[in-house]
């Protein structure tokens, strides 16, 4: 969206996935200031031990029975928490991997994306090579290419007894090309995105708005902007677009930076005030009208690059996490 929507076991790997089922974090009590809470990540698998589903290139043509392990498949769990999205690409990525420096990358001529753990630190990094998917300039209407890793969370999160919920990431923007005349570039139609979506959804079966959601979003780069404004509008632009409700946060309120300067930058934002606020802009605007924010929960996130321009680009990233502060319910 346009902000203006076979089995690999890998030999030497396995001593990594070993080593990273102790870094997995679950709900455990911590402090706020003089407040007691249980902290809880919202993120399934945050070391992608269970593998990752490759769902292909089209949002009605998911793909079935494909899956990357880029530190070896568990063998008494098939249930993948991640997918990898490669909405609008001309060509998928195999399943098979290579090793280098450390990493396990899946890649092609298009895109890759790239995998490795050291003392816990999970990092990834994920290139879009935009300028060979297009074989013209883009133009008004047509898709684009994405590479998005994805979760829908099996257990959604209710944010009534949340007091607070941080994004927290390292980030480094490692590559990034104009691959088209300069004249050529249209800010309202071509730019290459790095972000963060998180679906805030009705799940209260007994509400008339039960599945009625918005698009919440974090911009961490756009080719075109050095700050990112605000941005709130309905998720329009291709055909399998939601219509659904857009909300993004402005980037200085996220970054404290920008990744034009060449620096990596680090948030641990709390984005539940924002998330607050985008329910009331949805509700006044005339979307999810028959909700309300009891019967909110996360369900869904993605993270990743859409390149709706010729621009080749890639991100590095990590100690990525989603993480609530709920109100401990009783203490002892």
């Amino acid at each position: 969206m346009i902000k203006q929507e076979k089995n690999y076991r890998i030999l030497g790997a396995y001593a990594i996935f070993l080593s990273m089922t102790s870094c997995s974090q679950n709900a455990h009590t911590g402090q706020h200031g003089q407040q007691v809470y249980d902290t809880i990540s919202i993120l399934e698998d945050r070391f992608f031990q269970k593998g990752i589903a490759l769902v292909g290139s089209n949002t009605s043509e998911l793909v079935e029975g494909k899956f990357i392990y880029p530190f070896g498949k568990l063998q008494n769990d098939t249930t993948a928490a991640w997918r990898l999205a490669e909405w609008g690409s001309k060509k998928l990525l195999k399943e098979a991997p290579r090793l280098a420096n450390g990493e396990v990358i899946y890649e092609n001529e298009l895109k890759k994306i790239a995998f490795s753990e050291d003392t816990c630190v999970m990092t990834v990094k994920m290139f879009l090579n935009a300028g060979s998917e297009y074989s013209k300039i883009r133009m008004d209407g047509e898709y684009w290419p994405h590479l998005l890793l994805e979760q829908r969370f099996q257990r959604p999160r209710p944010l009534t007894n949340a007091r607070h919920l941080f994004v927290k990431m390292d980030m480094d923007l490692i590559a990034v090309e104009l691959k088209t005349a300069k004249e050529d570039l249209n800010p309202q139609l071509h730019t290459a995105q790095f972000q963060l979506f998180l679906t805030l959804q009705n799940n209260n079966p007994d509400a008339e708005g039960y599945k009625d959601f918005l698009w919440f979003g974090l911009p961490f780069y756009d080719y075109r902007y050095k700050d990112v404004e605000i941005y709130q509008a309905a998720d329009v632009g291709k055909d399998d677009a939601s219509q659904k409700f857009i909300y993004m946060v402005g980037s200085k309120d996220i970054l404290g930076g920008s990744l034009h300067d060449g620096k990596p930058l680090s948030i641990n934002k709390d984005i539940l005030p924002d998330l607050l606020t985008a329910f009331e802009q949805a509700k006044n605007k005339g979307y999810l009208k028959d909700s309300r924010w009891e019967d909110m929960e996360l369900t869904s996130m993605n993270i990743g690059w859409e390149n709706p321009g010729s621009i080749d680009a890639g991100v590095e990233f990590k100690n990525f996490d989603i993480y609530m502060l709920a109100e401990k319910l009783s203490t002892e």
